[in-house]
């Protein structure tokens, strides 16, 4: 083992220690820059995609600073946070009842199916459909560095889910391509409601097999259900 002088090895702690001090200083100093466009942008946010984006640029910057050992600007962040939440409920409660009859707005889970994962079946491509329930934005961005060792993300879509946001009818909604409420008039012996016995997602594989029916899938599948990791 080649001899170490005590010097060099202070001198190359104190490189990485400074190092990381600059990447915060950084971080910093670029979140203050971009403080105030924020805030701002947060009065002119007008369509569903305004929010999509602005609700991205948020989620890089509460990454980016909850990596920091200085909390004092993360909690900055989070006012600001706080006040889009605020801003986005008003907004959902403003427009949430026209969507739902029908009129021009986002992709929803009933809809998300069929935009973005039946196009690629529909060319012949074999499809691995993984849905991961209760996953955050910022926590798929956490966990895409490790899924690029085995994949590559050539798109990146979001949707909005239906109201309310429970497992029960969001996970539902998604797989039959329906409102819960069409689900429980179409398929009654496939639907509980919250007052019903019993698991409330059992019938995911049949309402998916019926979706794919009905756009004119005729493909063989296969559906497993994940609930521990010993499985």
């Amino acid at each position: 083992i080649k001899p170490v002088n005590p010097n060099q090895i202070l001198s190359s702690l104190k490189k990485i220690l400074n190092h990381k001090s600059l990447i915060a200083d950084k971080t910093t100093q670029n979140y203050q820059q971009q403080f105030r466009e924020i805030s701002q942008s947060l009065l002119n946010l007008e369509t569903h995609q305004d929010w999509s984006d602005y609700f991205k640029k948020l989620m890089y910057w509460e990454l980016e600073l909850e990596s920091l050992e200085d909390s004092s600007m993360f909690q900055v962040f989070e006012t600001q946070m706080k006040e889009a939440n605020i801003q986005f409920a008003k907004f959902i409660e403003n427009h949430y009842e026209h969507w739902m009859r029908g009129n021009p707005g986002p992709v929803f889970s009933r809809q998300a199916f069929e935009k973005f994962v039946f196009p690629q079946i529909k060319q012949h491509q074999p499809t691995l459909l993984l849905m991961i329930d209760n996953l955050r934005f910022d926590q798929w961005k956490t966990i895409l560095p490790e899924l690029k060792n085995y994949c590559k993300v050539i798109q990146e879509e979001t949707y909005y889910s239906l109201l309310p946001t429970a497992t029960q009818y969001a996970r539902n909604a998604f797989f039959a391509g329906y409102t819960p409420l069409e689900i429980s008039k179409r398929f009654p012996q496939w639907w509980k409601n919250d007052i019903d016995e019993g698991g409330k997602n059992l019938y995911e594989l049949e309402l998916l097999k019926e979706q794919c029916q009905r756009l004119g899938m005729e493909r063989p599948m296969s559906y497993h259900k994940i609930n521990q990791l010993q499985q």
